[in-house]
């Protein structure tokens, strides 16, 4: 099972759907745990959901946050420290 955490269910409200509340926001990550489990097995770092989403996991297959579409990509964002 993937481990969601609650800063990427925030996340997911932030920046994708403000009208979803943190629990519904869990429920709809969950329902892309498929996609997660098998970009985490070809040892993939971000993964693509729905139709502007991407989901940023860990080592660990933790999904630890989400970025719109129109964001620039994860690694461009670590280095300037936004998550």
């Amino acid at each position: 099972m993937i481990h969601i955490t609650r800063h990427a269910a925030e996340r997911y409200c932030q920046r994708i759907d403000p009208s979803l509340s943190t629990e519904e926001a869990f429920a709809e990550l969950r329902s892309h745990e498929k996609a997660f489990r098998a970009a985490v097995d070809f040892g993939c770092t971000t993964v693509r959901f729905g139709k502007k989403a991407r989901a940023v996991l860990s080592c660990e297959g933790n999904v630890v946050t989400v970025i719109s579409g129109w964001m620039s990509r994860p690694h461009d964002l670590a280095r300037r420290g936004a998550f």
